[in-house]
């Protein structure tokens, strides 16, 4: 079974929220792994088929830690051009940004070499609804 691991902001409880329906999901197709971002260990990823990143709505929420997790990876010697990539977050429509976060990460793992084969996940709505719409999204990764 492939490996996927899912990298989440913990700042914010609607990410975390994504990223435990997100991996339930997940769970029939790969062995899943959640992770907070303060406690990601990079000289494991190479481990994973997979590597999805969960954010905070808001672009100067959190980002922080992205930052540093983004920038840490070009000090470790790992090959991340062999595996998958996506990213996701919690829609905060009354925040000043939009989810912008998102397309910024989606950039960065196609900097990272990796294949991102669906565009970043963006949604606010009830889990049965989120169910359905994780099962869609994740049917292009």
């Amino acid at each position: 079974m492939e490996k996927a691991i899912i990298i989440y902001d913990s700042l914010f409880e609607g990410t975390i929220r994504l990223a435990k329906l997100l991996g339930a999901v997940l769970t029939s197709t790969y062995d899943v792994l959640r992770v907070d971002i303060k406690d990601v260990n990079l000289d494991k990823l190479e481990d994973f088929d997979l590597i999805i990143l969960g954010s905070s709505p808001r672009e100067d929420e959190g980002s922080d830690d992205f930052v540093r997790f983004y920038n840490s990876l070009a000090e470790v010697d790992i090959d991340l051009s062999k595996k998958r990539g996506a990213a996701f977050c919690p829609i905060n429509k009354n925040g000043p940004t939009f989810c912008e976060s998102v397309d910024i990460l989606e950039e960065e793992l196609k900097d990272m070499g990796m294949k991102v084969g669906v565009k970043g996940f963006k949604f606010d709505g009830d889990d049965e609804a989120l169910i359905a719409k994780f099962e869609e999204w994740i049917s292009g990764l």
